[in-house]
């Protein structure tokens, strides 16, 4: 498996940082009914929570592989996307939970 190469500062969450995001694009581990926003990495989980609350607006880019999946730790509820890019639509189990959501395939 190939690491993320992504950076986290283990304090980064414990202080509400002073910024503003006009736009937040989101990788996830996967997207459901019951548990929304879904993610793998807990060192990452709260970096992601605060930033998705400073985003005025939040992309998630998912392909279809992560639908109906859930990981260990809920990022927040799918209401909190704005848009979904992904590779096919989702299934239409699915589909009423993006109902305030564009999707763009």
């Amino acid at each position: 498996m190939t690491p993320e190469l992504s950076l986290v500062a283990p304090t980064a969450a414990q202080e509400r940082p002073q910024i503003h995001l006009d736009l937040m694009i989101l990788g996830c581990g996967g997207l459901s009914i019951d548990r929304g926003i879904t993610y793998f990495d807990p060192a990452e989980v709260e970096v992601r929570r605060t930033l998705l609350d400073l985003a005025d607006r939040v992309v998630v880019a998912a392909d279809h592989t992560k639908f109906d999946r859930k990981k260990a730790m809920a990022l927040g509820d799918l209401s909190t996307i704005d848009l979904l890019v992904t590779d096919q639509m989702p299934p239409p189990e699915l589909r009423p939970a993006f109902a305030e959501v564009v999707v763009a395939p």
